[in-house]
């Protein structure tokens, strides 16, 4: 396996939470024989089925999940030709607040890193930090494949946990957020992006969305550091704008001619946000939000969420 041994002494049963040991090509539940996950292709796959909508054999057969990893030749010069409609305005200055607040050496999961999400690799490309990466798909970035909704690793482990636009893609954002609450350490520190205004994306896996109050109490069980928006209305119009061209055709040619269209036709939408993006008006019609916040056992309340509200009171 290529996955640090380190991390891979402190991997649990998905199942029953207890550790594992490496069985040949199979990662077996110390007392339970029975209970057993296989090693593909260097890649430990630890899926609890009973609680996942994925399965093992999806892996073990090298199933397309999530993404569609043979991409047509249609779809690839579809996204050589058009720029792009979505813009990342905090996220770099995020992970530099992030990397201020941890010491060389820290441990950093990445939750959904079979994509480097946006800016990531200031934290996950710095070999000063030991990182690995979870998610339902294989890449090359990815050491384990687990879900979210049992995270595979024993409890406070971790300095950080990034996830970066994932949420929107699983059945239930409270168990997985529960979920890193637990591999985090006392002080560890979350940092999420979660889409507000974004129209459906990943196709069936896609299912939540969050304004930056409900991303709050999502989070409810850590005290925020820092919070906002990292896409503000010009980036949500361009979405919903997009979404509105593609609605004429369910055919999947005409459906990239008409993406190239919405493309270069609203890409600029997004640079409106420079002038938008921290006023509090913005909020309100964000593309997505984002959270840090460094683990607490004291929840914040719900009327403390309400009195914090960033957006204009009419």
């Amino acid at each position: 396996m290529n996955i640090n041994k380190e991390f891979i002494d402190k991997l649990i049963c998905p199942i029953h939470g207890e550790p594992l040991v490496v069985d040949g090509s199979y990662l077996v539940h110390r007392s339970n024989g029975d209970c057993k996950f296989p090693i593909v292709r260097e890649v430990p796959v630890l899926i609890n089925e009973d609680n996942s909508i994925f399965k093992l054999a999806n892996f073990i057969e090298r199933k397309d999940t999530t993404w569609k990893t043979n991409k047509g030749a249609v779809r690839r010069i579809v996204r050589m030709l058009t720029p792009s409609i979505s813009h990342n305005l905090k996220s770099k200055e995020n992970f530099e607040f992030i990397k201020n607040e941890i010491t060389e050496g820290a441990h950093i999961l990445v939750v959904g890193g079979s994509v480097k999400g946006s800016d990531a690799g200031i934290l996950i490309d710095d070999d000063r930090y030991n990182v690995v990466s979870l998610d339902v798909c294989f890449s090359e970035l990815v050491d384990i494949v687990g879900d979210g909704h049992d995270i595979p690793f024993e409890s406070n482990l971790f300095d950080v946990v990034i996830i970066q636009s994932v949420l929107e893609h699983v059945i239930d954002p409270f168990r997985c957020v529960d979920e890193i609450h637990r591999v985090l350490k006392n002080d560890g520190i979350v940092y999420a992006e979660t889409p507000f205004i974004q129209q459906v994306h990943m196709k069936a896996f896609d299912f939540t969305r969050f304004t930056h109050s409900g991303h709050r109490r999502l989070f409810r069980f850590f005290e925020e550091l820092k919070s906002g928006t990292t896409g503000g209305p010009g980036m949500a119009l361009a979405w919903s704008y997009r979404a509105f061209i593609r609605s004429f055709s369910d055919n999947a040619s005409m459906r990239s001619v008409l993406t190239i269209f919405a493309h270069w036709t609203s890409f600029y939408l997004k640079y409106f946000d420079y002038l938008s993006l921290n006023k509090r008006a913005a909020y309100e019609g964000a593309s997505s939000c984002y959270f840090i916040g460094k683990k607490s056992k004291t929840p914040i309340s719900d009327s403390e969420i309400i009195d914090e509200f960033r957006g204009v009171n009419w």
